[in-house]
Protein backbone atom coordinates (compact mmCIF):
# COMPACT_ATOMS: atom_id res chain seq x y z
CA UNK A 1 0.00 0.00 0.00
CA UNK A 2 1.24 3.47 -0.88
CA UNK A 3 0.62 6.30 1.57
CA UNK A 4 0.58 9.77 0.02
CA UNK A 5 0.37 13.11 1.80
CA UNK A 6 -1.51 15.83 -0.07
CA UNK A 7 -1.03 19.34 1.26
CA UNK A 8 -1.56 22.92 0.15
CA UNK A 9 -3.00 26.22 1.25
CA UNK A 10 -6.62 27.33 1.29
CA UNK A 11 -8.04 27.57 -2.22
CA UNK A 12 -5.23 25.58 -3.82
CA UNK A 13 -7.51 22.75 -4.93
CA UNK A 14 -6.04 20.00 -2.76
CA UNK A 15 -9.48 18.64 -1.81
CA UNK A 16 -10.46 18.39 -5.47
CA UNK A 17 -7.17 16.65 -6.20
CA UNK A 18 -7.82 14.20 -3.36
CA UNK A 19 -11.30 13.47 -4.71
CA UNK A 20 -9.75 12.64 -8.07
CA UNK A 21 -7.37 10.18 -6.41
CA UNK A 22 -10.33 8.66 -4.55
CA UNK A 23 -11.98 8.05 -7.91
CA UNK A 24 -8.84 6.14 -8.92
CA UNK A 25 -9.27 3.88 -5.90
CA UNK A 26 -7.51 5.58 -2.98
CA UNK A 27 -8.83 5.75 0.56
CA UNK A 28 -9.01 9.33 1.87
CA UNK A 29 -8.00 10.57 5.34
CA UNK A 30 -8.89 14.26 5.74
CA UNK A 31 -6.82 15.52 8.67
CA UNK A 32 -8.83 18.74 9.04
CA UNK A 33 -12.16 16.91 9.27
CA UNK A 34 -10.70 14.38 11.70
CA UNK A 35 -9.32 17.23 13.81
CA UNK A 36 -12.78 18.81 13.97
CA UNK A 37 -14.31 15.50 15.03
CA UNK A 38 -11.69 15.03 17.73
CA UNK A 39 -12.21 18.57 19.01
CA UNK A 40 -15.88 17.69 19.57
CA UNK A 41 -15.66 14.08 20.75
CA UNK A 42 -12.43 13.81 22.75
CA UNK A 43 -13.10 14.97 26.33
CA UNK A 44 -9.43 15.65 27.08
CA UNK A 45 -9.02 17.77 23.96
CA UNK A 46 -12.26 19.62 24.73
CA UNK A 47 -11.07 20.44 28.23
CA UNK A 48 -7.74 21.78 27.00
CA UNK A 49 -9.42 23.90 24.34
CA UNK A 50 -11.80 25.41 26.90
CA UNK A 51 -8.81 26.20 29.10
CA UNK A 52 -7.13 27.93 26.16
CA UNK A 53 -10.10 29.68 24.52
CA UNK A 54 -12.82 29.80 27.16
CA UNK A 55 -16.36 28.44 27.21
CA UNK A 56 -17.17 30.22 23.92
CA UNK A 57 -15.14 27.54 22.11
CA UNK A 58 -18.27 25.36 22.11
CA UNK A 59 -21.92 26.07 21.38
CA UNK A 60 -24.73 25.09 23.74
CA UNK A 61 -25.30 21.85 21.80
CA UNK A 62 -21.67 20.82 22.28
CA UNK A 63 -20.62 21.54 18.72
CA UNK A 64 -17.53 23.56 17.91
CA UNK A 65 -18.05 27.31 17.73
CA UNK A 66 -16.19 27.41 14.43
CA UNK A 67 -16.59 31.13 13.83
CA UNK A 68 -15.20 32.01 17.25
CA UNK A 69 -12.31 29.55 17.05
CA UNK A 70 -11.40 30.69 13.53
CA UNK A 71 -11.44 34.35 14.54
CA UNK A 72 -9.10 33.61 17.46
CA UNK A 73 -6.81 31.26 15.56
CA UNK A 74 -6.36 33.33 12.44
CA UNK A 75 -5.84 36.60 14.30
CA UNK A 76 -3.18 35.29 16.67
CA UNK A 77 -0.44 32.92 15.45
CA UNK A 78 0.33 31.84 19.04
CA UNK A 79 -3.26 30.69 19.57
CA UNK A 80 -3.17 28.77 16.28
CA UNK A 81 0.05 27.08 17.35
CA UNK A 82 -1.39 26.19 20.77
CA UNK A 83 -4.50 24.68 19.20
CA UNK A 84 -2.24 22.59 16.98
CA UNK A 85 -0.23 21.40 19.97
CA UNK A 86 -3.47 20.16 21.56
CA UNK A 87 -5.06 18.57 18.50
CA UNK A 88 -2.25 17.30 16.26
CA UNK A 89 -1.10 14.38 18.47
CA UNK A 90 -4.62 12.94 18.46
CA UNK A 91 -4.86 13.34 14.68
CA UNK A 92 -1.52 11.54 14.35
CA UNK A 93 -2.91 8.56 16.29
CA UNK A 94 -6.10 8.58 14.21
CA UNK A 95 -4.03 8.46 11.03
CA UNK A 96 -2.05 5.49 12.32
CA UNK A 97 -5.36 3.71 12.93
CA UNK A 98 -6.53 4.62 9.43
CA UNK A 99 -3.34 3.14 7.98
CA UNK A 100 -3.90 -0.11 9.87
CA UNK A 101 -7.49 -0.35 8.63
CA UNK A 102 -6.44 0.40 5.06
CA UNK A 103 -3.80 -2.35 5.17
CA UNK A 104 -6.29 -4.84 6.62
CA UNK A 105 -8.73 -3.98 3.84
CA UNK A 106 -5.94 -4.41 1.26
CA UNK A 107 -6.35 -0.83 0.07
CA UNK A 108 -4.00 0.05 -2.78
CA UNK A 109 -3.37 3.62 -1.59
CA UNK A 110 -4.17 5.90 1.34
CA UNK A 111 -4.06 9.66 0.91
CA UNK A 112 -3.68 12.05 3.85
CA UNK A 113 -5.06 15.50 3.13
CA UNK A 114 -3.91 18.35 5.36
CA UNK A 115 -3.64 22.13 5.18
CA UNK A 116 -0.18 22.15 6.75
CA UNK A 117 3.08 20.56 5.57
CA UNK A 118 3.78 17.30 7.41
CA UNK A 119 5.96 17.43 10.50
CA UNK A 120 8.77 14.92 11.03
CA UNK A 121 6.51 12.33 12.68
CA UNK A 122 3.89 12.51 9.95
CA UNK A 123 6.52 12.53 7.20
CA UNK A 124 7.81 9.21 8.47
CA UNK A 125 4.34 7.72 7.80
CA UNK A 126 4.26 8.81 4.16
CA UNK A 127 5.81 7.37 1.00
CA UNK A 128 5.30 10.59 -0.94
CA UNK A 129 4.32 14.20 -0.18
CA UNK A 130 2.56 16.27 -2.83
CA UNK A 131 1.88 20.00 -2.51
CA UNK A 132 -0.98 21.37 -4.59
CA UNK A 133 -0.22 24.99 -5.45
CA UNK A 134 -1.97 27.88 -7.20
CA UNK A 135 -1.38 31.60 -7.64
CA UNK A 136 -2.51 33.71 -4.69
CA UNK A 137 -5.14 35.80 -6.46
CA UNK A 138 -6.73 32.73 -8.00
CA UNK A 139 -6.89 31.13 -4.56
CA UNK A 140 -8.50 34.24 -3.08
CA UNK A 141 -11.16 34.26 -5.80
CA UNK A 142 -11.89 30.56 -5.37
CA UNK A 143 -12.41 30.85 -1.62
CA UNK A 144 -14.51 34.02 -1.88
CA UNK A 145 -16.62 32.32 -4.55
CA UNK A 146 -17.43 29.31 -2.38
CA UNK A 147 -17.82 30.99 1.02
CA UNK A 148 -19.03 34.11 2.77
CA UNK A 149 -15.49 35.17 3.65
CA UNK A 150 -14.27 38.61 2.66
CA UNK A 151 -10.97 39.20 0.90
CA UNK A 152 -9.47 40.36 4.19
CA UNK A 153 -10.61 37.20 5.97
CA UNK A 154 -9.26 34.96 3.21
CA UNK A 155 -5.92 36.74 3.19
CA UNK A 156 -5.73 36.49 7.00
CA UNK A 157 -6.16 32.71 6.74
CA UNK A 158 -3.53 32.53 4.03
CA UNK A 159 -1.11 34.51 6.19
CA UNK A 160 -1.64 32.06 9.07
CA UNK A 161 -0.76 29.10 6.86
CA UNK A 162 2.62 27.97 5.55
CA UNK A 163 4.16 30.03 2.76
CA UNK A 164 4.37 28.78 -0.82
CA UNK A 165 8.10 28.25 -0.30
CA UNK A 166 7.42 26.09 2.77
CA UNK A 167 4.82 23.98 0.95
CA UNK A 168 7.18 23.46 -1.97
CA UNK A 169 10.17 22.65 0.28
CA UNK A 170 8.14 20.00 2.12
CA UNK A 171 7.06 18.23 -1.07
CA UNK A 172 8.51 15.42 -3.13
CA UNK A 173 6.31 16.59 -5.97
CA UNK A 174 4.46 19.84 -6.73
CA UNK A 175 1.16 20.01 -8.62
CA UNK A 176 0.20 23.41 -10.05
CA UNK A 177 -3.51 24.09 -10.24
CA UNK A 178 -3.79 27.36 -12.17
CA UNK A 179 -5.71 25.81 -15.05
CA UNK A 180 -8.83 23.78 -15.66
CA UNK A 181 -10.30 20.95 -13.60
CA UNK A 182 -9.46 18.69 -16.55
CA UNK A 183 -5.79 19.69 -16.34
CA UNK A 184 -5.77 18.93 -12.61
CA UNK A 185 -7.37 15.57 -13.31
CA UNK A 186 -4.65 14.72 -15.79
CA UNK A 187 -2.03 15.41 -13.12
CA UNK A 188 -3.93 13.22 -10.63
CA UNK A 189 -3.99 10.32 -13.07
CA UNK A 190 -0.32 10.79 -13.88
CA UNK A 191 0.53 10.66 -10.18
CA UNK A 192 -1.59 7.56 -9.73
CA UNK A 193 -0.01 5.75 -12.68
CA UNK A 194 3.54 6.68 -11.70
CA UNK A 195 3.37 6.15 -7.92
CA UNK A 196 0.56 3.71 -7.20
CA UNK A 197 0.12 1.40 -10.17
CA UNK A 198 3.74 0.17 -10.62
Amino acid sequence: MKTIGITGGIGSGKSTFCSMLEECGAQHFNADLVASRIMESDSEVRGLLVQLLGEKAYLDDGKLNRGFISSRAFSDPKVLEQIGTIVHPAVHVAFEESQENARRNKCIALIREAAIPPDENTRSQLDLVVSVMADKELRVQRVMGRSALSREEVEARMSAQATDAEFIASADQVVWNNGSVQALGEQAHTLWNEWVRP
